[in-house]
């Protein structure tokens, strides 16, 4: 990230600035408002103003602090199976894989119907089909994630109907010996 120390509220009471001598790593350019290109961490930077007459000025410290935004990650795409008569299920979604690479997760924002609470692993009722929740994390000092989605598809069970029980009888035997052959047309409707 880009960033400009400014020493422009340095003053001489007597006479003016004739340079500024920043001190730092990354080593600033001895300007009145030197840029840097910054990553994530903290950086300490010294300022010392020298008048027109060469006096030094007592040094002053300036710290900069570039935060590194957390990752939200709501976990993977899971398919929950409703046994046979059963409606609905509990599912329990899971946040806990979200980080912050310089410090720690301190909030959990959950949206999607329904509404689920906002914590690491908030518990939702879901009914058969696909549901999708959206997590955003937020860091320790304030910083938001990019959002991060999660499909859940509750499978309901299929039902098996082989139709009604059935009674055939056979026809009566007849006089002759010998095994008897029948046939008779039967339809199962499942």
């Amino acid at each position: 990230v880009e960033v400009t120390l400014d020493g422009s509220a340095s003053y001489d009471i007597d006479g003016s600035i004739a340079s500024y001598t920043w001190t730092g790593t990354p080593d600033p350019a001895d300007a009145q408002q030197p840029t840097l290109n910054l990553t994530a961490g903290v950086y300490t930077f010294t300022l010392v103003v020298t008048d027109d007459m060469g006096a030094d000025s007592a040094a002053d410290t300036v710290t900069i602090t570039v935060n590194a935004p957390p990752t939200a990650d709501a976990g993977a795409f899971r398919q929950i199976d409703l046994p046979a008569g059963v409606t609905t299920a509990d599912v329990t979604l899971d946040g806990s894989a979200s980080n912050d690479p310089d410090g720690t997760v301190a909030s959990y924002t959950w949206t999607g119907t329904p509404d689920p609470d906002d914590t690491v692993n908030p518990t939702v009722t879901l009914s058969p089909g696909y549901h999708t929740f959206t997590l955003v994390v937020t860091d320790d000092r304030g910083a938001g994630s990019q959002p991060d989605m999660v499909t859940i598809f509750v499978n309901q069970s299929p039902v098996a109907d082989a139709g009604p029980d059935q009674q055939l009888d056979l026809p009566a035997s007849s006089p002759v010996k010998g095994p008897v052959v029948a046939s008779m047309a039967v339809t199962l409707d499942g």
